[in-house]
């Protein structure tokens, strides 16, 4: 396997960024992806008793949770590790620019 150089690596993560952030787009513009506010469901839940309009806003809260607190567990670990495979060096020049601050 031919090594490539760091130009030509960073160009082809930009590509393949670019691409999956068109997909992304593409996929959100849809009429399906909009479809989920559709007349029917409205319809439904508008002629339900406040009873089961307040069980609704609920489950949507107890729904919105468990992806949220994984998101933030992610994030908080990803924040508290990235500079986990910095070079001793470089890790180096890190701490001593924060002391002089």
């Amino acid at each position: 396997m031919r090594m490539r150089d760091p130009i030509s690596k960073a160009c082809a993560c930009r590509g393949l960024i670019l691409a999956a952030a068109i997909l992304i787009v593409m996929f959100a513009s849809s009429t399906v992806a909009w479809g989920q506010g559709c007349a029917m469901c409205y319809n439904s839940a508008a002629a339900a008793k406040a009873s089961a309009i307040q069980a609704l806003k609920q489950g949507i809260l107890v729904l919105l949770f468990p992806p949220l607190a994984m998101f933030i567990g992610i994030f908080a670990l990803a924040f508290r590790r990235r500079h986990r495979f910095n070079d001793d060096e470089t890790a180096e020049t890190f701490d001593t620019r924060q002391a002089l601050h």
